[in-house]
């Protein structure tokens, strides 16, 4: 089966979102939309849309506006957020449902199919550590459902372990939003090297 590949461009709020299609031969194709994850890009999807393609599907990849350092549409990673995904996410939707794309009489939004990305808080705490040192600690925490794993960042040298630890998170509910608590392995040389203490 031939299939066309083809860049493709549409704008929202004046930014551009810049993708890539796959079109097989044949009319009244089903679109798949695949939406790459945190700080990743459309890149990731160039096996997956080439087969599905190659099945007769009319794949759809994009970079999220800010979505990653390799992102080919506007904007840096300070400025994406996950209001500003899904206002990507709907103008390439748009783009889709113009027709020679697909069939236009049909309805197009109960055929997308959406590739599942994990979930993302990306947060930095300023202040100083244990003792007494101005410090920064970026943390990402990224999973999805109850799995998460945290990824820790920092310029203090007391808590330089935090670069390398493994941590775990342990979310807990609560009527006014979650508790995240984060756990990170002491360093060996700790007496409680054997046990994961609260962050």
């Amino acid at each position: 089966m031939k299939i066309t590949k083809t860049k493709f461009s549409c704008v929202r709020d004046s930014l551009t979102i810049r993708g890539m299609q796959y079109i097989p031969e044949g009319l009244d194709l089903t679109p798949i939309i695949m939406c790459h994850g945190f700080c990743s890009s459309q890149r990731e999807f160039i096996y997956h849309a080439e087969k599905f393609a190659k099945y007769g599907y009319a794949v759809f990849t994009f970079d999220f506006c800010g979505g990653g350092a390799k992102s080919s549409s506007d904007r840096s990673t300070k400025d994406m957020s996950v209001l500003t995904e899904q206002e990507d996410l709907k103008a390439v939707i748009r783009y889709v449902q113009q027709p020679p794309m697909i069939n236009a009489k049909k309805d197009v939004q109960e055929r997308l199919w959406f590739y599942p990305k994990t979930k993302c808080a990306d947060y930095e705490v300023k202040g100083h550590d244990y003792r007494g040192v101005p410090c920064k600690i970026h943390i990402v925490n990224q999973g999805s459902g109850a799995k998460w794993k945290p990824k820790i960042r920092t310029d203090s040298k007391a808590l330089e372990f935090l670069n390398t630890t493994d941590c775990i998170t342990v979310t807990e509910s609560r009527k006014v939003g979650p508790i995240i608590r984060i756990y990170c392995k002491m360093p060996k040389e700790s007496k409680k090297d054997e046990k994961y203490e609260a962050f």
